[in-house]
């Protein structure tokens, strides 16, 4: 009874899982639900052009894809680390400063303010012959000081 079930399974039954998962992907960002929902629409177009597999084939061949894609898509590709990075400086205004240019305005010794966009930043340079109204480079920053030299 149950195997007579699984051969009534049409091409867009496979494909109507795909769009729930899919769904389910994009209200939970629950990433691993990708990978089966990406088997299950292939499957789905398999069945367009192959239309006389039995369900316990496409069944068996929507475990073997999902488990498969799921292993090495996630233990097999490397890793970027673009969006460490990008996380790291999304809520630290010093650090998406480093690589732009300023004025300094103010000088004393070998700190002072630095005028960035019409914002003024405490900044810190080693070089000698800097004074104020230098063109400055950010190129890093340390703790709430920006480390500055001269534009090159």
């Amino acid at each position: 009874m149950m195997l007579s079930l699984l051969d009534g399974l049409s091409p867009f039954h496979w494909i109507s899982l795909a769009l729930l998962l899919g769904g389910a992907v994009m209200l939970t960002s629950l990433d691993m639900l990708l990978w089966p929902a990406a088997a299950s629409l292939a499957i789905g177009l398999l069945l367009f052009f192959m239309p006389e597999l039995s369900g316990q084939i496409q069944i068996l061949l929507f475990a073997v894809l999902s488990v498969s894609a799921v292993i090495i898509f996630r233990f097999f590709l490397p890793r970027t680390g673009s969006q460490t990075k990008v996380a790291a400086s999304l809520n630290d205004p010093l650090t998406r400063l480093v690589g732009r240019m300023g004025t300094l305005s103010e000088v004393t010794g070998k700190q002072g303010k630095i005028d960035i966009d019409g914002v003024k930043w405490s900044a810190r340079w080693t070089d000698d012959d800097i004074t104020q109204d230098t063109e400055v480079e950010v190129v890093g920053n340390e703790s709430s000081v920006l480390k500055v030299q001269k534009k090159p």
